[in-house]
């Protein structure tokens, strides 16, 4: 098994938005855990997955596919304060969006390809995933969902040089962080279902949640921002809970997920 966070080999962002970064474990009982450095890269200082490889390691959840629509929380389209808050919102409408797939939901993939071109537009971002994201709600209404999963790894191309040519790495870090979020609750909502400490290993993140809370930290502008500091706390909150041991009690899983929970609630929903 490779180190948890070998992030060395660069890689593309794929995916209908900008940045995603979710904690994914294979989770069936016996068979080894998938880290998370087998799905994620370290590209221009921020931590990318690669959605052709998510989709393999969600596939291997041992979930029904009506729990993954449980776990789904499309949010209704709202007006966000500023950029980073739409940065935010976008990382979690995408977490939501790999939920979307897995429980074949093609309402709310629409909704979801809906939130993102609108999100998208606001951070001037719409033509460059308005294509992909056409494809991917036609491919879903034809049930055709071999063709969605390419479709997300046909976008990293587009939305890589997208990105690059603005060199905003601050708002790429928000959607990170924001999909991350999301994901850290998604997967600890699983483990609390059916906890084992297998299972758990995957929320034993010391390298990616240093990364994050470094970068935070050290963006001077997020000083400022009261939401920008309720993440920082979060993510201070978070450090010991997925550090130290390997072996993840039942009891951090839980307070894993309600900080997650509230960290959610408070900086990615406008």
């Amino acid at each position: 098994m490779k180190s948890l966070y070998s992030l060395s080999r660069s890689t593309l962002l794929p995916t209908l938005g900008i940045l995603l970064a979710a904690p994914i474990a294979a989770m069936a009982d016996g068979a080894d855990v998938i880290k998370f450095s087998e799905i994620a890269k370290k590209h221009d200082k921020v931590v990318v997955p690669i959605p052709s490889e998510i989709f393999n390691v969600l596939d291997k959840f041992d979930v029904a596919r009506n729990d993954w629509r449980t776990e789904l929380k499309v949010p209704e389209r709202e007006t966000c304060r500023d950029r980073n808050q739409y940065a935010l919102f976008l990382g979690r409408v995408v977490a939501e969006g790999f939920l979307a797939v897995e429980a074949q939901d093609r309402e709310a993939i629409r909704k979801i390809g809906r939130i993102v071109l609108s999100v998208a537009e606001e951070l001037g971002l719409r033509n460059a995933v308005i294509k992909h994201t056409k494809a991917i709600i036609d491919e879903a209404d034809d049930g055709d969902w071999r063709a969605v999963r390419e479709e997300f790894d046909a976008t990293r191309q587009t939305v890589r040089d997208e990105m690059e040519s603005r060199r905003d790495e601050d708002l790429a870090q928000c959607v990170s962080v924001g999909g991350w979020i999301r994901g850290t609750e998604i997967i600890t909502a699983l483990i609390n279902r059916n906890y084992s400490s297998k299972k758990a290993e995957i929320l034993h993140q010391p390298q990616l949640i240093e990364h994050f809370t470094t970068t935070f930290k050290e963006i001077r502008s997020f000083q400022r921002s009261p939401r920008m500091k309720k993440i920082i706390a979060g993510l201070d909150k978070l450090q010991p809970l997925m550090t130290g041991e390997s072996v993840i009690s039942k009891e951090r899983v839980k307070s894993i997920h309600g900080i997650s929970s509230q960290l959610r609630k408070e900086t990615l929903t406008p």
